[in-house]
C-alpha cells in the first residue's frame, strides 16, 4: 500500500526561478515608465520647420559669404535701459554700419528681431530708423530682463544697384 506522505518538505532552492520571472518583471516595469515619459513630455523639436530650415542651408552659407565679401561691419549697442510700463523696461539701442573703408553706411532699411531663449512667446520685431550717418535707433519695449538673442538685418532697397544685406547676430544681457 502506498502510504500517504505527509508534511512533505519543499526542496532547497525552490525559489530560484522565481529571481529571474521577478527580475524580467522588474526591467519590463521600468521600461514601460521610461516608454510613457519618452512619448508624452518634450518631443525635441527646436523649430517648426526643421526640413525647410535644412534645405534653406545653402543659401544661408552664399549669403555669409557675400557678407564676408562686402566687409561691412556693424555693432549693435543698447544705450540705455529705464523702467517702463509695469514690469516691464524701455530699451535704448543703436546699431552702426560701416562699410570696408570705415563709411558710414546709410539708405538701409534694418529691422532687429529679439528673442528671449529661455521663453516662448515674447519675440518681438523692430525697426531701426536712422538717427545719424550709418546709425540706426529705436526704443524696444523689453517685458523681463535677462538674456536677449537679437538679430539685426539690415538691407537696401530692391531698386538700388548693389542691393546687399548685411546680419548681425547678438547676446544681450538686459538689467
Amino acid at each position: 500500500m502506498a502510504e500517504a506522505q505527509v508534511g512533505q518538505k519543499r526542496r532547497d532552492g525552490w525559489w530560484y526561478p522565481w529571481i529571474f520571472v521577478a527580475g524580467f518583471a522588474v526591467v519590463l516595469s521600468v521600461n514601460a515608465i521610461m516608454i510613457f515619459f519618452a512619448t508624452t513630455t518634450f518631443n525635441g523639436l527646436e523649430t517648426a520647420d526643421p526640413y525647410e530650415k535644412g534645405v534653406a542651408y545653402n543659401k544661408e552659407i552664399a549669403a555669409a559669404d557675400a557678407q564676408a565679401a562686402l566687409g561691412w561691419s556693424g555693432d549693435f549697442v543698447v544705450t540705455g535701459v529705464r523702467p517702463g510700463d509695469g514690469d516691464g523696461r524701455k530699451a535704448a539701442v543703436r546699431f552702426q554700419v560701416k562699410a570696408a573703408d570705415g563709411a558710414p553706411v546709410d539708405g538701409l532699411t534694418v529691422i532687429a528681431e529679439l528673442r528671449r531663449p529661455t521663453q516662448a512667446g515674447m519675440d518681438q520685431k523692430v525697426e531701426l530708423l536712422p538717427s545719424a550717418p550709418g546709425e540706426y535707433a529705436a526704443v524696444l519695449s523689453v517685458p523681463l530682463p535677462g538674456l536677449w538673442d537679437v538679430r539685426v538685418v539690415s538691407t537696401r532697397a530692391a531698386g538700388t544697384p548693389n542691393q546687399q544685406i548685411f546680419r548681425l547676430n547678438s547676446r544681450l544681457e538686459l538689467r
